[in-house]
Order: structure tokens, then sequence, then C-alpha cells
């Protein structure tokens, strides 16, 4: 139970805890919503998990919740956040769900800094560490890649992700970086956050006149700018931690993911109070979906 102040405390901490005047977040029954919908999901991050059984009781339902592995006791009346087939998170009756349906689950997520993963969880294994947060790949007279690491995994690279993915690219077969948008203020930070996580100082160079199409075949009205570096063993590590972003011990850098893709390939409609990306990749669409639905924003593409 999440008290007004902010406070998430147990069913049984609450009976100790509850004194005359105290305010809880909870659904209005006079109008079936949130009273203060903004309270709880904003702090939590929400996963969904299926509903596999209902026990009928009287007075009670068993939800048995998949997730968990354990059974949810709830009267008939209670509500719950659902997931329903189109996105949107909807307050349903206990008495309303049936098997299959999806709820939402809060998960704390005020980590302290420390508790993010180690950078070299996302070093590919034939990396040699050289000390002093360097490491190489290849052998003998040959050196492939020599690379600085931070010791820890930081919110920054979760934004350094999020612009690649909206209008960059990042292939172990080139072993190039690169960032490319006509905004120069973006272009800035782009710069500033692989010096600031990785030592590295990209190059900037100026794309296609106006009209004229990019190699992907774009055609942009205004003059394109490109960022780059050549790193094999950098691009494997983003491309490393951009397969594990979903886990849970990263979920302080979807925010910052999401922050950068909208401002690469997207936009905020506030007359709307909407927030648009354009994005065709299925997968990426998918991805997205997942990181918003962890923040508690259902998104429909």
């Amino acid at each position: 139970v999440e008290l007004g102040d902010g406070k998430i405390v147990s069913a049984e901490e609450l009976y100790e805890y509850a004194r005359p005047g105290e305010r809880l977040v909870a659904v209005d029954g006079a109008r079936g919503e949130n009273s203060n919908p903004a309270t709880s999901l904003d702090r939590q991050l929400l996963s969904t998990t299926p509903l596999v059984g209902v026990i009928k009781q009287p007075e009670q339902l068993l939800l048995l919740i998949e997730t968990l592995g354990g059974v949810l006791k709830c009267t008939p009346g209670h509500h719950l956040l659902s997931r329903e087939h189109w996105g949107q998170a909807v307050w349903r009756c206990a008495s309303d769900l049936k098997i299959g349906d999806w709820l939402y689950m809060p998960i704390e997520h005020d980590l302290p800094a420390m508790q993010l993963p180690r950078t070299r969880d996302f070093i590919p294994s034939g990396a040699v560490g050289k000390g002093n947060g360097l490491y190489r790949i290849g052998r003998g007279g040959y050196t492939d890649s020599v690379q600085w690491f931070p010791e820890y995994v930081s919110e920054e690279m979760g934004e350094i992700l999020g612009y690649l993915d909206s209008d960059g690219s990042y292939s172990s077969k080139g072993g190039r970086i690169s960032f490319g948008n006509t905004s120069t203020v973006l272009l800035d930070r782009f710069e500033a956050l692989m010096h600031i996580c990785f030592k590295e100082t990209p190059k900037r160079i100026d794309g296609p006149e106006p009209g004229s199409p990019t190699p992907d075949g774009y055609v942009s009205k205004k003059q394109m700018y490109y960022s780059y570096v050549s790193s094999k063993l950098l691009v494997q590590f983003l491309i490393n931690l951009r397969l594990s972003l979903l886990r849970f011990d990263l979920n302080r850098l979807l925010p910052a993911y999401l922050r950068a893709f909208v401002n690469g390939d997207g936009y905020v409609d506030a007359n709307n109070e909407r927030i648009c990306v354009t994005q065709s990749d299925p997968s990426q669409q998918r991805l997205l979906q997942m990181m918003l639905l962890r923040l508690g924003i259902p998104a429909r593409f």
C-alpha cells in the first residue's frame, strides 16, 4: 500500500502505522479511477504479469500470479491495475478479471549508484584487461582496439544508446559508432557523453547538402551533421549493453535512453499531451513499448 506521502508499507504495517486522517493512494470507488495516479505511477516501475488462476471463496478471491509464484488474496471489489489489449492501463475489479488477463506489478527502483552493474559484465569475453580501465582485443603485434571503460555502468550510457538507436548506427562489422542529426546541440551532447563515459573524442563531418539523399535514402531539408568514433571493442560493449537494457538492475538507464530517443527521432506534442516517435522497425517498437511499460506508460504504434 502506498501512503499519500509516498511511503510504501505492507498491510500489516499499515494496521500499526495508520492514524486518523492518513491518506492513501487508492481507487476512488465512486469514479472507479485512481485518486492520484501520478503519485503511484511516476515513482514505481511497472512490469506486467499474467493471471494464471482464480479461486473464488466466500467474500474473497484468490488470484494466482505467475511471476510472484504465490497467491494474491483480495476481496471481489478490490481494484487492480490491468493492461488492456491495446496497451492502456485500466483499473478493474478483481471479480471482472479472468485467466489470461495481465496485471501491472510495482517494482521499487530507488537503487544506489553502486548497485548498477560493472562495465566488465558487458565487455566482450575476448578482451584483455591492461589495468587502469584499459582493455584491448587482438593478439601479437596487431591490436584491433584499445578502449577505456569506467568501473560501473552509468545512466549517461543509456542516453548514448538512445541517441544511437534513434538517429545513429553501431555495427560490429565495421567497428564504427555514428550519430547523425540536423541539430548541432544534440551532436554536442552526444560528443560530450562519449568523452565523459569512454574518454572518446568523436570526429564531426558535414553530411549531404539539404535536399540530397543520405546513404540510407533519407532526404533532409536541413543540413545534416555526423559525429563518429571507430572502436570495435566499444561497439561490442554497446551492443551487449543494449541487449540487456530490460534487466531490472539497469532500470535507471531507461529514462535517459527514452529522453535521448525522443530528442533524436521524435517530438513532444504538448497540446495533445502526447510523446511521438517515428519508428518503423518492429523490434525497436517493441523495445520502446517494454521500456515505457516499466515506467507505467502504455504506448501504441
